[in-house]
Protein backbone atom coordinates (compact mmCIF):
# COMPACT_ATOMS: atom_id res chain seq x y z
CA UNK A 1 0.00 0.00 0.00
CA UNK A 2 2.81 2.44 0.84
CA UNK A 3 4.43 1.67 -2.52
CA UNK A 4 1.15 2.46 -4.31
CA UNK A 5 0.83 5.81 -2.53
CA UNK A 6 4.44 6.72 -3.39
CA UNK A 7 3.85 5.83 -7.06
CA UNK A 8 0.63 7.85 -7.11
CA UNK A 9 2.38 10.85 -5.56
CA UNK A 10 5.22 10.56 -8.07
CA UNK A 11 2.74 10.50 -10.95
CA UNK A 12 0.85 13.49 -9.59
CA UNK A 13 4.10 15.37 -9.03
CA UNK A 14 4.85 14.83 -12.73
CA UNK A 15 1.36 16.04 -13.62
CA UNK A 16 1.86 19.22 -11.60
CA UNK A 17 5.24 19.78 -13.23
CA UNK A 18 3.57 19.39 -16.62
CA UNK A 19 0.93 21.95 -15.58
CA UNK A 20 3.73 24.41 -14.72
CA UNK A 21 5.28 23.76 -18.16
CA UNK A 22 2.00 24.62 -19.87
CA UNK A 23 1.72 27.76 -17.75
CA UNK A 24 5.28 28.81 -18.68
CA UNK A 25 4.54 28.21 -22.36
CA UNK A 26 1.41 30.36 -21.99
CA UNK A 27 3.55 33.16 -20.53
CA UNK A 28 5.90 32.99 -23.54
CA UNK A 29 2.98 33.16 -25.93
CA UNK A 30 1.48 36.07 -24.01
CA UNK A 31 4.79 37.94 -24.27
CA UNK A 32 4.87 37.38 -28.04
CA UNK A 33 1.86 39.74 -28.45
CA UNK A 34 0.68 37.48 -31.27
CA UNK A 35 -0.36 34.10 -29.92
CA UNK A 36 -3.07 34.99 -27.42
CA UNK A 37 -5.31 32.02 -28.28
CA UNK A 38 -2.36 29.67 -27.79
CA UNK A 39 -1.58 31.35 -24.46
CA UNK A 40 -5.17 30.80 -23.37
CA UNK A 41 -5.15 27.20 -24.55
CA UNK A 42 -1.91 26.41 -22.70
CA UNK A 43 -3.02 28.25 -19.57
CA UNK A 44 -6.29 26.30 -19.64
CA UNK A 45 -4.41 23.00 -19.86
CA UNK A 46 -2.23 24.09 -16.94
CA UNK A 47 -5.34 24.96 -14.93
CA UNK A 48 -6.96 21.65 -15.79
CA UNK A 49 -3.92 19.50 -15.00
CA UNK A 50 -3.17 21.23 -11.72
CA UNK A 51 -6.79 21.21 -10.54
CA UNK A 52 -7.21 17.54 -11.42
CA UNK A 53 -3.97 16.79 -9.56
CA UNK A 54 -5.40 18.57 -6.51
CA UNK A 55 -8.59 16.52 -6.75
CA UNK A 56 -6.56 13.32 -7.01
CA UNK A 57 -4.36 14.28 -4.06
CA UNK A 58 -7.52 14.90 -2.04
CA UNK A 59 -9.04 11.55 -3.17
CA UNK A 60 -11.93 13.24 -4.96
CA UNK A 61 -13.24 11.36 -8.00
CA UNK A 62 -13.83 13.46 -11.10
CA UNK A 63 -14.90 12.99 -14.70
CA UNK A 64 -12.38 13.30 -17.51
CA UNK A 65 -13.90 16.49 -18.96
CA UNK A 66 -12.54 19.94 -19.70
CA UNK A 67 -15.28 21.72 -17.75
CA UNK A 68 -18.07 20.95 -15.28
CA UNK A 69 -21.70 20.24 -15.96
CA UNK A 70 -24.33 20.44 -13.23
CA UNK A 71 -24.22 16.69 -12.50
CA UNK A 72 -20.42 16.63 -12.29
CA UNK A 73 -20.34 19.68 -10.03
CA UNK A 74 -22.91 18.06 -7.74
CA UNK A 75 -20.80 14.89 -7.58
CA UNK A 76 -17.70 16.91 -6.69
CA UNK A 77 -19.57 19.04 -4.15
CA UNK A 78 -20.98 15.98 -2.40
CA UNK A 79 -17.53 14.46 -2.03
CA UNK A 80 -16.00 17.71 -0.78
CA UNK A 81 -18.75 18.22 1.80
CA UNK A 82 -19.08 14.58 2.89
CA UNK A 83 -15.33 14.14 3.31
CA UNK A 84 -14.99 17.55 5.04
CA UNK A 85 -12.21 18.47 2.60
CA UNK A 86 -12.36 22.23 3.14
CA UNK A 87 -12.20 21.79 6.92
CA UNK A 88 -9.28 19.35 6.58
CA UNK A 89 -7.39 21.82 4.37
CA UNK A 90 -7.86 24.49 7.04
CA UNK A 91 -6.87 22.09 9.85
CA UNK A 92 -3.59 21.51 8.02
CA UNK A 93 -3.02 25.25 7.53
CA UNK A 94 -3.65 25.13 3.78
CA UNK A 95 -5.82 28.25 3.69
CA UNK A 96 -4.58 29.31 0.26
CA UNK A 97 -6.10 26.23 -1.39
CA UNK A 98 -9.56 27.60 -2.07
CA UNK A 99 -11.09 24.50 -3.62
CA UNK A 100 -14.41 26.12 -4.69
CA UNK A 101 -12.46 28.89 -6.48
CA UNK A 102 -10.15 26.37 -8.17
CA UNK A 103 -13.18 24.45 -9.42
CA UNK A 104 -14.68 27.71 -10.68
CA UNK A 105 -11.46 28.52 -12.59
CA UNK A 106 -11.29 24.98 -13.94
CA UNK A 107 -14.87 25.22 -15.20
CA UNK A 108 -14.58 28.79 -16.50
CA UNK A 109 -11.45 28.21 -18.58
CA UNK A 110 -12.58 24.72 -19.58
CA UNK A 111 -15.35 26.34 -21.57
CA UNK A 112 -12.65 27.95 -23.74
CA UNK A 113 -10.74 24.71 -24.41
CA UNK A 114 -12.04 24.04 -27.91
CA UNK A 115 -12.53 27.67 -28.94
CA UNK A 116 -8.96 28.63 -27.95
CA UNK A 117 -7.66 25.62 -29.85
CA UNK A 118 -9.83 25.73 -32.98
CA UNK A 119 -11.83 28.97 -33.02
CA UNK A 120 -15.25 28.85 -34.60
CA UNK A 121 -14.48 26.30 -37.29
CA UNK A 122 -18.04 25.91 -38.50
CA UNK A 123 -18.04 27.45 -41.95
CA UNK A 124 -14.69 29.02 -41.03
CA UNK A 125 -16.42 31.79 -39.12
CA UNK A 126 -13.35 32.79 -37.11
CA UNK A 127 -9.95 31.38 -36.27
CA UNK A 128 -8.90 31.10 -32.65
CA UNK A 129 -6.25 33.75 -33.26
CA UNK A 130 -8.85 36.38 -34.12
CA UNK A 131 -11.07 35.76 -31.08
CA UNK A 132 -8.81 36.54 -28.15
CA UNK A 133 -7.01 39.63 -26.93
CA UNK A 134 -4.11 40.28 -24.62
CA UNK A 135 -6.33 40.94 -21.60
CA UNK A 136 -7.95 37.50 -21.76
CA UNK A 137 -4.58 35.80 -22.21
CA UNK A 138 -3.11 37.69 -19.28
CA UNK A 139 -6.03 36.67 -17.06
CA UNK A 140 -5.72 33.03 -18.14
CA UNK A 141 -2.01 33.02 -17.27
CA UNK A 142 -2.71 34.59 -13.86
CA UNK A 143 -5.32 31.93 -13.14
CA UNK A 144 -2.96 29.17 -14.28
CA UNK A 145 -0.36 30.52 -11.86
CA UNK A 146 -2.92 30.42 -9.04
CA UNK A 147 -3.95 26.82 -9.78
CA UNK A 148 -0.40 25.55 -10.26
CA UNK A 149 0.71 27.22 -7.02
CA UNK A 150 -2.19 25.63 -5.12
CA UNK A 151 -1.26 22.19 -6.49
CA UNK A 152 2.37 22.74 -5.51
CA UNK A 153 1.37 23.86 -2.02
CA UNK A 154 -0.83 20.82 -1.50
CA UNK A 155 1.85 18.45 -2.76
CA UNK A 156 4.71 19.90 -0.70
CA UNK A 157 3.06 21.61 2.30
CA UNK A 158 0.06 19.31 2.61
CA UNK A 159 1.92 16.04 2.79
CA UNK A 160 0.26 15.11 6.10
CA UNK A 161 -3.22 15.66 4.73
CA UNK A 162 -2.49 13.81 1.48
CA UNK A 163 -1.14 10.79 3.39
CA UNK A 164 -4.12 10.90 5.76
CA UNK A 165 -6.61 10.90 2.87
CA UNK A 166 -4.80 8.21 0.90
CA UNK A 167 -4.58 5.55 3.64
Amino acid sequence: MVHYIEMKLSTLKDQIEKAWNYKREAEKQLESHVFYSEAIHNAQVGIELSTKAILSLLKIDYDQKHDLNEKHLEKLTNQIVNQRIIEKLEEHGLYNINLPRLLFLFDFWGKFYLVAKYGFETKQLASAKTLFKQEEAKLAVEHAQECCQAANDLLYRGEGLVKELNR
